[in-house]
Order: structure tokens, then sequence, then C-alpha cells
């Protein structure tokens, strides 16, 4: 790659990943502190702890833009320490004290409340990194740059271009009306507005993750909503895995509401498929989110087989395949039991 042209990049990823903000500005009639601090949305005290090695360092998706050149477009893992481990500069001090002491501070239950502020925590990233991915005046640039400019290349990579900055404006307004409307919920102290799938495991997990995905297939690798067509609404689907009390959780979240009923349908072939739960959980946490953490010991006991079929799902992107499973007995949970709480 040029070198002018990686610098670029590698200029514009660093000025992305330093913009501060706080994703709760004006909640709770608090007024944002002067100070915005790196949040962490899986906390460090309570979960990332749990899994780290002697040198407080956690395995992570390697998202780095230098790890991608190198890998020839492919991202890996590296190790992260626990202070930088999943951390974003999304809330300002003032609003992250009062919106997560509820489960950093106090014992987890956990209720309701809690539930729900970890489903917030992991949108407001969602928001964050999608605020930060619509900002495609970089690439416009490049591809007006005299090599491309007046090339059969250029033209089909403005057009891919403008197809993809229709597709991230579509995909920051259904983040940002589902920010809004778990604002109103917080606001409002309505926590019965959601619905939960809990999973309760027996000891700490040796996976961790937090985000908000919109599903459009189940298990089986059926449709479950058209996602092209622009007359369909997209509901988000919360997901956290967290340690606490020498146990961990996993949470499936959802708004409840009509048009997330599906996601019932989405969870039954979670556990009706003749593939393990926990098989099935390792697949859609390293094909859909990329704010994953894992133990370094955890890792170091996988199979070649298994560690290069995680570094693949790492890499589905768009095109998921939650049915294959190439390998198996991952260990990394140990299921105890699992409900829903509507």
């Amino acid at each position: 790659m040029d070198g002018q042209i990686r610098g670029m990049i590698e200029k514009d990823l660093k000025r992305k990943s330093n913009r501060k903000c706080c994703s709760a500005k004006g909640l709770f009639g608090i007024e944002c502190s002067s100070r915005i601090i790196e949040s962490h949305t899986l906390s460090k005290s309570g979960t990332l702890k749990s899994i780290m090695d002697k040198e407080n360092k956690v395995f992570g998706v390697n998202l780095a833009f230098n790890a991608l050149v190198k890998n020839e477009g492919s991202f890996g893992v590296r190790k992260f320490g626990i202070n930088e481990a999943s951390t974003f500069l999304g809330f300002c001090s003032e609003h992250d004290k009062k919106l997560f002491s509820v489960f950093e501070d106090e014992r987890i239950i956990p209720t309701k409340e809690q539930l729900c502020l970890l489903s917030y925590r992991g949108v407001c990233r969602e928001l964050y990194t999608k605020e930060n991915e619509v900002d495609t005046k970089l690439s416009h640039e490049l591809t007006n740059m005299n090599e491309f400019k007046n090339s059969s290349i250029g033209l089909y990579l403005r057009k891919s271009l403008e197809k993809r900055d229709t597709l991230l404006s579509i995909g920051l307004s259904e983040i940002k009306k589902t920010y809004q409307e778990l604002n109103d919920i917080i606001t409002n102290h309505n926590f019965n507005s959601l619905e939960y799938f809990v999973i309760e495991l027996s000891s700490p997990a040796h996976v961790l993750c937090s985000g908000a995905i919109v599903p459009d297939l189940d298990f089986n690798n059926k449709k479950l909503k058209d996602l092209s067509s622009e007359s369909v609404s997209a509901e988000h689907l919360f997901f956290n895995v967290i340690n606490y009390d020498n146990k961990g959780l996993c949470v499936f979240s959802w708004i409840k509401k009509e048009e997330t009923n599906y996601f019932y349908d989405f969870i039954k072939t979670l556990i009706q498929r003749e593939h393990r739960i926990e098989d099935n959980l390792v697949n859609f946490i390293f094909s859909y989110f990329e704010n994953t953490f894992f133990s370094p010991t955890w890792w170091g006991k996988l199979t070649k087989a298994q560690q290069n079929e995680i570094e693949r799902k790492i890499m589905e992107y768009g095109r998921h395949n939650l049915s294959e499973h190439k390998v198996k007995n991952y260990h990394a949970f140990d299921i105890d039991k699992y409900y829903f709480i509507k």
C-alpha cells in the first residue's frame, strides 16, 4: 500500500477513536462533567479481571489497521491490558458514575434495571461506532485522488461508496431510534418495557461480549427478516456476557413491542438445535461482535482448528452462518439454566 495513503488512513482512524462525547448528555437532568473518560462497556473490576492473565491482560479482536494490512485483509486476535479493553470515549465521568453504579458498585442480582443499563451501555458504544463509520470524508478524498479520479476503477469505487453511505446512514438512524427509546425507558424507570432471555452460568465465562445487532437469520440460517428492504423496520437485539460472584450471565434483551416478537423464534433455534448451546453461542459471538474479549488461558487450551475457526468467524461480517459447525466443544461456558423474563 502507498505510504501516503496508509498514513492518511491511520491518521483518520486515530482521529475517530479519539472523538470525545457523552452519550447520556441531558439524561436525568444532570449536567455533564468536563471530563470525558475511557468508559468500559465490560466492567473492569467484576468482569475483565475474571479472565485476565498474570500480566493483567486479556485477548480480544485486533481491529487495528496495521494488523489488517499485515494479515492481508484479515483481523486476528491480540492481547489488551484490562485498562484499555472494551473502552470508548463515550461518557462523561458524571453520567458514567450515575448510570452504571447500579451494577458496578452494587451486587448483581440481576434486576431488570441492571440488565437494562447493561444493554444501554452496549447500545451507546454501537452508536458511537456508527457515528464514526458515517464519517466517510477520507474515503471520498481517496477515490478522487489522481490515481483513481478519471479511471474506471475510480468510478466503481465512488459508486460503491455512495451505496455504502446510504446504508450507513440508514444504520445510524436505526441505532439512534433504539438509543432514544432506551433513554426514555431509563428516564422514566420503565424497565418492564424490556424482555430478556437469561442464560445462567455455573462458573465464569471465558468469553465476554457487549453489543447490539439486528438479526435477520436464526441459528438454522432461516431468514427471519429481509433487511435489504427499506420498508422493513430494524429492531435491535442487545447481547451481553458478564461475570460476577464467581459465575456468569449471557443476556439477550430487547424492547417489548410487536416488531420484536420474532426474537423469540431466534432464541428458540439457539436452544433447540442439535448442537450444544455453548457452541452456538461461540459461533454467534465471534461472527457478530467485535467488542469481544476472552481469557488467554482458555485461548491457549484451544486446538489449532478451534482457533482457526474462531478467526474465520471474526471475518464473516454481513455473511453470517450460525448453522455451520466445523469444530465444536469450545468449553467457553458452563451453562446451568436458562429462562425468559417478560
